[in-house]
């Protein structure tokens, strides 16, 4: 009774599957269903030819997001000398130690705050002046200077100092 009842309710349901339209009807039961290797290597390629174009772009804004934070960081030392000449009456000085690092001193040699690094891939180009003086009325001590950073690819962002004291910041690309 069992067998017959249990092929009754088969027979019933497939029945049922052959009277709905072909829009309604579920899956076979027997469909296999997943993803075939074919779509796989073709999701692989798109993600390559993707991440090949997107890396390289993502490299050059990271640079120049480094590349703006040093000048910042520069311009920033640049201030702090020139406000602690004008705050002691005597004259200030940011020194560039090397081409990576830099040093507020005031009055004359004596540091004032810490040593300062540059990010990484980021330096002082050979034509930036080895120290840029203000007197104490926060003054260059010479002409307008400028001092120049430049990133391993070559771009370069110049901080020009009017004799005024006055600090611009700029693209050289």
């Amino acid at each position: 009774m069992k067998i017959e009842t249990k092929n009754l309710v088969n027979r019933v349901g497939e029945l049922f599957h052959q009277s709905l339209p072909s829009q309604q009807r579920p899956y076979a039961l027997n469909r296999q269903s997943g993803i075939s290797l074919l779509e796989v290597l073709i999701v692989a390629g798109v993600i390559t030819v993707l991440g090949a174009i997107a890396i390289p772009q993502v490299s050059r804004t990271l640079e120049s997001q480094r590349l703006d934070s040093a000048a910042a960081r520069v311009a920033s030392k640049l201030m702090d000398a020139r406000m602690n000449a004008i705050k002691r009456n005597a004259a200030g000085k940011l020194s560039i130690v090397s081409t990576r690092t830099m040093q507020v001193n005031c009055p004359g040699t004596t540091p004032v705050g810490t040593l300062e690094t540059l990010p990484s891939g980021i330096s002082f180009s050979a034509s930036t002046p080895a120290s840029i003086t203000f007197d104490s009325l926060g003054r260059l001590t010479t002409g307008a200077q400028t001092a120049t950073l430049q990133s391993t690819s070559g771009r370069a962002k110049a901080l020009t100092i009017s004799p005024a004291g006055k600090i611009t910041v700029g693209s050289m690309y």
